[in-house]
């Protein structure tokens, strides 16, 4: 597996659970955008493992600058699926964060074949913004985020949707 310098699903589910008890006191809403590599399996097929851990290192560097930019907590979820979470933004700066993600990977613009044939590499992002309540889990939200992702997919992918 490809270093990211990114935390991991570990580390994410305990700043998650801090996060989710800081949220339950303030009632401020808390943003999770389920970020994934579209067509990875594809593009791992044609780059090879070296080209694929390169990728997804690119992939990371985004998300990291954007996360330093923004102040949100990002980490890898699995493979080629990030996490991005941050509390008290509005819906509209909610889908602003989203869509820098989206387009600054996009501006990498990292070929999906050897012959630039095929576009550039894109990201699907699922996002989830609300305020939790006693009877939510942290794992609720994931599950919502990953959702919404699959709708992003579904719907022709290098999208964001909301729920």
């Amino acid at each position: 597996m490809c270093r990211t310098d990114l935390p991991n699903r570990q580390a994410l589910e305990h700043e998650l659970d801090q996060r989710w008890e800081d949220t339950l006191n303030t009632r401020e809403p808390l943003l999770l955008l389920s970020i994934d590599i579209d067509d990875f399996h594809s593009y791992n097929a044609v780059h090879g493992l070296k080209g694929g851990d390169l990728c997804i290192q690119s992939v990371a560097d985004v998300l990291n600058i954007i996360s330093i930019t923004h102040g949100t907590f990002v980490a890898r979820f699995s493979g080629a699926n990030f996490i991005l979470t941050m509390a008290g933004v509005s819906a509209s700066q909610a889908e602003q964060l989203a869509e820098s993600v989206r387009q600054g990977v996009s501006d990498l613009q990292i070929p999906r074949d050897r012959f630039e044939e095929e576009g550039v590499v894109t990201v699907s992002i699922g996002g989830l913004l609300k305020v939790p309540v006693p009877s939510d889990r942290p794992s609720d939200f994931i599950a919502k985020a990953e959702k919404a992702l699959y709708e992003a997919k579904s719907a022709g992918k290098n999208q964001v949707v909301f729920y």
